[in-house]
């Protein structure tokens, strides 16, 4: 059995982010939902780092947190694929079979207008 801090230093080694920053799932009466920065002021200038704490409480399921996966280097320790519709069995095997896209590919492909 792991330690509370054992599991939150798996939890943040695997979905590693930008620590500066990170967004807490928020829900309205009438059914919204979404996701938003969370900040340190009421101004909205400051963002709220991603701590220990708020990694805790997303673990006990108090909190749903976000995390920003682009570095401030433009790269990213993991990739979130949703695959539905008809014929996502293909897509995955494309997607598996394609392995890592270069770092020029992927700029040339978010340049694109």
């Amino acid at each position: 059995m792991f330690s509370r801090q054992e599991r939150v230093e798996i939890f943040m080694s695997r979905f590693h982010g930008r620590r500066d920053v990170f967004a807490r799932r928020w829900e309205r009466l009438g059914g919204a939902s979404g996701y938003a920065p969370v900040y340190t002021d009421s101004k909205k200038i400051l963002y709220q780092e991603l701590t220990v704490s708020w990694i805790e409480r997303h673990l006990i399921g108090t909190e749903t947190l976000g995390v920003y996966p682009l570095l401030p280097d433009n790269t990213s320790r993991f990739i979130a694929a949703d695959f539905d519709g008809e014929g996502w069995q293909e897509s995955v095997r494309k997607f598996i079979i394609s392995g890592r896209i270069p770092r020029s590919s992927a700029a040339r492909m978010n340049a694109s207008p």
